[in-house]
């Protein structure tokens, strides 16, 4: 009997982030927030620890979902949803480290590796050029590790982007230039070799 009823809700992991899915959200409902909780906590975690560490990670990304869901009234469906939710997290988490008055924590670029190395130096390899990644990143200003996590580990075009840090579009692609140039310097100075492509 109450089998029945489950059988007719689809699994959270499988509905998509749409305007019903939205409105019942904004409405209070749980199931509704929970799915997209559960949809991007990991895009949204990621991107919190980029900026205030991972020390604070969890907390920040706590608090970014509240607003979230505080604001969803406020969201108009012709915007993409998605780059709207950047937009509030990379608000809170600025607010975050405001609040805190201090620097960002190291933090790695683009999370844990898939790869499996093929032997132990292969892994100690990979590991020092990650640190040394890590290490010249984390030399970059907040705005331009911003503009580079958006660009490359989230993969969002110069729009959403745009969007999301309340620039003009082609101030994000001068923006990106500048933080990818910084970049290769710092990774220069640390004796790699780069290419100018």
């Amino acid at each position: 009997m109450g089998n029945e009823q489950e059988e007719h809700i689809p699994p959270r992991k499988t509905m998509a982030i749409d305007g019903c899915l939205i409105a019942l959200a904004a409405d209070g409902d749980r199931a509704a927030r929970e799915a997209i909780y559960e949809r991007l906590v990991d895009r949204v975690h990621r991107l919190v620890v980029r900026i205030v560490g991972s020390e604070e990670a969890e907390d920040v990304t706590q608090d970014a979902f509240l607003q979230v869901f505080s604001k969803l009234a406020t969201f108009r469906q012709e915007a993409d949803f998605v780059t709207w939710v950047h937009r509030v997290v990379i608000n809170v988490a600025l607010q975050s480290l405001r609040r805190r008055r201090r620097q960002p924590q190291t933090v790695p670029f683009g999370g844990p590796s898939q790869d499996v190395p093929a032997s132990p130096g292969d892994h100690q390899r990979i590991s020092s050029e990650r640190e040394s990644f890590a290490v010249a990143l984390n030399g970059l200003d907040l705005e331009s590790r911003l503009i580079l996590e958006l660009k490359v580990v989230e993969q969002l075009s110069y729009r959403q982007i745009a969007e999301i840090l309340d620039i003009p579009p082609g101030t994000v692609g001068s923006r990106l230039s500048r933080a990818r140039s910084e970049m290769r310097s710092l990774l220069t100075a640390q004796g790699w070799e780069i290419g100018e492509g």
